[in-house]
C-alpha cells in the first residue's frame, strides 16, 4: 500500500498586497505576510445554474446549463498585534475605504504548486478580546473575479 501524499496544514501562510492593483509576477506590488495567522479558509466557488427543461425534455427530468460562477468568500483570524501595519492599517484600511485587495494562500509544504491568489474586497472585519484569551481579529473576503491557482509560490511577488 502506497503512503500517504496528504500534508498537514501547519504552516500555511495568507498574503495581502501591499496596494491594491495587480500582483502577479509582472507588477512591483508586494505580498506580505499576515503575521500569527490562526487560520484560513479557502473560498468556496459555485456555478448558478440556468433551467433549459422544456416540453420535449426526456423522462421528465429537468435540464441544465452551467451558468455564472461565483468565486465565493475567504475568511481569516489572526492574532491581533497592534504593532505591526499589517493588523493596525493595512487590512483595516483596505475594509474602511472600500479598496480591491489582492490576497494569496499560500498552504504548508514542498509542493510547488501550493498558492491561490486573486482580488477582493473585505466585507467584514472585527477585533475579538475575550476575558481568557488571545485578542484575535477577523476578516471575510469576497473575491472578485476568476482566482489563480493552484500556483508556484515562485508566480507570485512575496516580500
Amino acid at each position: 500500500m502506497a503512503a500517504s501524499a496528504a500534508r498537514g496544514s501547519f504552516g500555511a501562510v495568507f498574503y495581502v498586497g501591499s496596494t491594491s492593483g495587480t500582483f502577479m509576477s509582472t507588477t512591483t506590488a508586494q505580498m506580505l505576510a499576515v503575521g500569527e495567522l490562526l487560520t484560513v479558509t479557502a473560498p468556496v466557488f459555485t456555478a448558478n445554474t440556468i433551467d433549459i427543461t422544456n416540453q420535449n425534455t426526456a423522462d421528465l427530468f429537468k435540464e441544465s446549463l452551467s451558468g455564472v460562477r461565483d468565486p465565493g468568500s475567504l475568511s481569516i483570524t489572526a492574532n491581533y498585534i497592534s504593532s505591526t501595519t499589517m493588523h493596525q492599517k493595512t487590512i483595516p484600511d483596505y475594509f474602511y475605504n472600500g479598496l480591491k485587495m489582492p490576497w494569496a494562500i499560500q498552504v504548508s509544504g514542498t509542493s510547488s504548486m501550493n498558492c491561490w491568489g486573486g482580488f477582493g474586497y473585505i466585507t467584514s472585519y472585527t477585533v475579538t478580546s475575550p476575558p481568557d484569551g488571545a485578542v484575535t481579529f477577523a476578516a471575510s473576503i469576497k473575491v472578485t473575479g476568476k482566482p489563480a491557482g493552484p500556483l508556484s509560490g515562485t508566480s507570485l511577488i512575496f516580500a
